[in-house]
C-alpha cells in the first residue's frame, strides 16, 4: 500500500492469497513441530529423575546437550548479524542513491508522449504547426511556468548506450570501429529551463535557430554537456567549435558548438550515463513524434486534464 505509483523501475508489490495460504500452513507446522518435539522428549523422563536432579540443570544436562544448545545459539548470532549487516548496506545504498547528482530538477514535471497518427500529419510543415501551436498553449495554462518539446528525453532512454560516432574538427579522426559516441537529443527552445538544466556557458537555443524549409540542415548549432566539453576541450572554451557526425540519421553533419550545459543522468541510478551528450534544435529532424516536457508550480498530474484538452483542440 506504501509503494509509490506510477514510478518506472519500482516492482508492483502485491498480496497473493495462494503464497499467503502456503506460509500460515509452514507457520503452523513449524509452530506444532516446535511444540510437540520437546513435550515428546520430556514425556520419557521420570518424574522421580527430574526431582533428584534437584532443578540443577547443569547435572540434568550433559555435555552433548550443551554443545548443541551453543551450536544453536551461535547459529543465530551469526545469521542476525548477517541480517543485521545486509540491512545496513541496503540503508547506505539508498542513502548513496539519495545523493547522486541529477544535474536537472525532477520535481512537479510532467511529461506526455504525442503521436500525431494521423496520415495528414505525414506533412512535416502540419505537424510542425500543430506542436508549434501546442507548445504556445501549453505555456499558457494555469500553473505552468515552462514547456517545451524533445524526441528522448528522460523517460525514454533503451538506447542511452548507443549514440552516434562523431568526430571533434581540427583534431585527429578517430580510426574507423573506435569513435567516441554521442547520445543526441533534440529540443525546443525552453528545454533546459523546463528541467532546470543549468547552463554553463554559451546561449539556449532560441527562434534563430529557426530555418526556413529550403535551409533546415544548414549550419545548426549544438550544444553539449560538461564531460564532452572537459573530454575534447580541456582549458578553453568550446564555443565556436565544430563537431562532425560520422555516420548519422541526421540531415546535417556538421554542428557548432553554441553552449554547454551541465551533465545529466539519462537512465536510471544504478546505470551508467551516456559519456557524452547533446543537444540539437528540434528543427534539425522530421518527425510526428515529441514529448512535450511542462514544468508546473504544484502537482503536475493536475495539468493532464487541461492538457488533453488542449491537445484536442
Amino acid at each position: 500500500r506504501l509503494s509509490p505509483e506510477d514510478m518506472p523501475g519500482v516492482i508492483d508489490l502485491s498480496l497473493n492469497i495462494e503464497v499467503l495460504g502456503v506460509f500460515f500452513i509452514i507457520a503452523m507446522f513449524t509452530a506444532l513441530a516446535s511444540g510437540l518435539f520437546p513435550a515428546l522428549v520430556s514425556s520419557n523422563i521420570s518424574a522421580g529423575a527430574g526431582l533428584r536432579g534437584g532443578g540443577d540443570r547443569g547435572t540434568t544436562a550433559g555435555p552433548q546437550h550443551r554443545r548443541a544448545r551453543s551450536i544453536m545459539m551461535i547459529g543465530q548470532i551469526a545469521l542476525t548479524c548477517v541480517l543485521l549487516i545486509g540491512t545496513g548496506l541496503l540503508v547506505r545504498s539508498f542513502q548513496a542513491a539519495q545523493d547522486i547528482p541529477l544535474g536537472f530538477n525532477p520535481h512537479n514535471v510532467l511529461m506526455a508522449q504525442i503521436h500525431l497518427a494521423n496520415k495528414k500529419y505525414r506533412d512535416q510543415s502540419q505537424a510542425d504547426n500543430l506542436f508549434a501551436a501546442l507548445l504556445e498553449r501549453a505555456r499558457r495554462l494555469p500553473g505552468v511556468t515552462a514547456a517545451a518539446l524533445s524526441d528522448s528525453p528522460f523517460c525514454l532512454v533503451w538506447f542511452h548506450d548507443v549514440g552516434e560516432p562523431f568526430s571533434v574538427s581540427g583534431q585527429p579522426v578517430p580510426k574507423p570501429g573506435h569513435e567516441p559516441r554521442l547520445n543526441l537529443e533534440l529540443v525546443t527552445p525552453g528545454y533546459f529551463n523546463s528541467m532546470q538544466i543549468p547552463l554553463l556557458e554559451g546561449r539556449d537555443f532560441d527562434e534563430s535557430d529557426k530555418r526556413p524549409p529550403d535551409q533546415r540542415f544548414q549550419n545548426p548549432g549544438i550544444i553539449i554537456s560538461r564531460g564532452l566539453a572537459e573530454a575534447f576541450f580541456p582549458g578553453r572554451s568550446p564555443i565556436g567549435k565544430q563537431i562532425d557526425l560520422l555516420a548519422s540519421y541526421m540531415e546535417a553533419k556538421t554542428y557548432t558548438v553554441i553552449g554547454v550545459v551541465e551533465n545529466t543522468r539519462h537512465a536510471g541510478l544504478d546505470q551508467p550515463s551516456p559519456r557524452f551528450t547533446a543537444f540539437c534544435p528540434y528543427y534539425q529532424h522530421l518527425t510526428n513524434y515529441e514529448v512535450l516536457v511542462l514544468r508546473s508550480t504544484s502537482d503536475p498530474y493536475g495539468q493532464l486534464p487541461a492538457l488533453r484538452r488542449t491537445i484536442a483542440s
